[in-house]
């Protein structure tokens, strides 16, 4: 019927009862098996792309690749926060922010797959590999100093706190003009080929 000889398997392992009623029918679910299977495949192919594209620090990724990252980056560490820290995220002016453990923990994991994408990102724009690990060591500071009170960003903050807090700001905002607007290296460079000829 369409032109495919249907598998014994198929016949006997997902259609029998039908495969002996009406044998046509198991040719119909082996033709949609066939179709299913690239889908799968590529199902497959992509979980390890995903995971590649959060653990891996070398290569090089786009402006879009990165701001898909960092913004599914900054839902999973807002969503973590209201989990497991809400006094961080309360608009309360009476709450008391309070770091824990908990959240400072899931705070520092999630500096693992944000420093491969700015690693990556850093790359792109073929600036000094170290770049990318020096902001996330500061930003881990920062989430250390935070839990162990070095760094207070309560209500009253002190000089040294400002000036912190600016410092943070200021790397923070250099970090999203240069991954997130500016355009990396035409062509290949030291760390790999462009992403946007790539694709």
């Amino acid at each position: 019927m369409f032109g495919l000889q249907c598998p014994l398997w198929v016949k006997h392992e997902i259609a029998p009862d039908l495969a002996t009623i009406f044998p046509p029918l198991s040719n119909i679910a082996y033709v949609m098996l066939q179709q299913v299977q690239p889908v799968a495949n590529e199902r497959r192919k992509t979980m390890p792309n995903l995971i590649e594209f959060f653990t891996s620090f070398s290569g090089r990724i786009s402006r879009k690749s990165w701001w898909i990252g960092y913004v599914i980056l900054l839902v999973l560490g807002l969503g973590g926060t209201l989990l497991l820290n809400p006094s961080a995220l309360s608009l309360d002016p009476v709450a008391v922010y309070q770091p824990n453990w908990a959240d400072t923990i899931w705070s520092l994991l999630l500096l693992i797959p944000y420093t491969a994408i700015t690693v990556k990102r850093f790359n792109d724009g073929d600036w000094p590999n170290w770049l990318g690990y020096a902001v996330c060591l500061i930003l881990a500071l920062s989430i250390l100093g935070d839990q162990f009170g070095f760094v207070n960003y309560g209500p009253e903050l002190s000089t040294t706190d400002w000036i912190y807090l600016v410092v943070i700001m200021l790397i923070s905002l250099f970090v999203l003009i240069v991954n997130g607007f500016l355009r990396g290296t035409t062509g290949p460079n030291r760390y790999g080929p462009d992403p946007l000829q790539s694709t």
